[in-house]
């Protein structure tokens, strides 16, 4: 069996992620940055933490190839078909959704690396899980959710080495997969949250989990001047670029309702990257912000 943290290091995973802290904002506790977002170049943020676990599973049961579903614009399809170019992984993911005439950045570079991908509808996906869990086919539900994204999980948490009442996990949420698996592998840490899929809050629920409201009021992946200013302002005074979709919400909801909100020794910011969804975002919405879409491109090219 392949040992997946040597591995991971000779193909230049930073890991551990550092910590640091955010001395710009003033909220009532410490405020840290957990800096996923520097695990690797382009795999990194909690795909690469979700998707370890099932790379373990795939070379200890030797399987002779991999399944996935993902959306045509997720950062999950990006990172996991990266990680299947630089270990030669036999896979092939269906990719759901509405496709331009032209491809889209992710699209661009599946074709680029060589990637065996096919865009179905979203209503195919349940039949695509039945046939294709088979003794020989390692099937990784949408965005690494499932019994094995808890591996690199954990090793997060071993990082942080903060299980207490008084420290507060702050970490968007998509699939839920990263909070679920917080929240079962510690005792005392409580975690905030919010998801721009507004079908995940009413999934799950737990006496250690906060769901901050989101006051921006956007559909998933939507546009917001207000946001694009805090994402700008943030990364002009902590040199920390954030994603469009998933932790700028997170991060600006959580300031607007700090003061209604447990007080806690330390809250910890988890970066789960996201930063290649810039990109697609960029296309979306070529009227965004001229300075922010500057610093977004230089920030790209030490990634792609």
């Amino acid at each position: 069996m392949r040992n997946i943290n040597t591995l991971t290091s000779s193909l230049g995973f930073d890991l551990p992620s550092k910590c640091t802290p955010i001395n710009s904002i003033i909220a009532g506790n410490e405020l840290w940055c957990k800096r996923d977002d520097l695990i690797h170049p382009i795999i990194s943020g909690n795909k690469f933490r979700k998707i370890k676990g099932y790379l373990e599973e795939f070379y200890t049961q030797q399987y002779d190839n991999i399944i996935t579903v993902a959306s045509l614009h997720s950062n999950y399809a990006h990172a996991i078909s990266y990680l299947a170019l630089l270990l030669k992984l036999p896979l092939k993911i269906f990719l759901y959704g509405y496709p331009d005439l032209r491809l889209n950045a992710t699209l661009s570079d599946l074709k680029e690396w060589g990637i065996d991908f096919e865009i179905i509808s979203r209503s195919s996906i349940s039949g695509i899980e039945r046939n294709y869990r088979t003794k020989s086919t390692l099937f990784i539900p949408e965005g690494g959710d499932g019994k094995f994204c808890y591996s690199g999980i954990c090793d997060l948490l071993v990082e942080l080495n903060s299980d207490t009442s008084n420290t507060a996990i702050l970490i968007a949420s998509g699939t839920g997969a990263s909070v679920r698996s917080i929240l079962e592998n510690t005792e005392s840490t409580k975690l905030i949250t919010l998801s721009p899929v507004r079908s995940i809050q009413s999934k799950f629920s737990h006496a250690r989990l906060i769901w901050l409201n989101d006051i921006i009021g956007i559909p998933f992946a939507g546009y917001s001047a207000e946001l694009m200013l805090f994402i700008k302002d943030f990364y002009q005074k902590e040199n920390i670029l954030l994603d469009p979709i998933y932790t700028s919400r997170l991060l600006f909801n959580y300031l607007h309702s700090a003061s209604n909100l447990p007080k806690f020794k330390k809250v910890i910011l988890i970066h789960t990257g996201g930063l290649m969804g810039w990109r697609n975002y960029l296309e979306r919405y070529p009227y965004c912000d001229n300075q922010l879409a500057e610093i977004v491109k230089n920030e790209l090219k030490e990634r792609v």
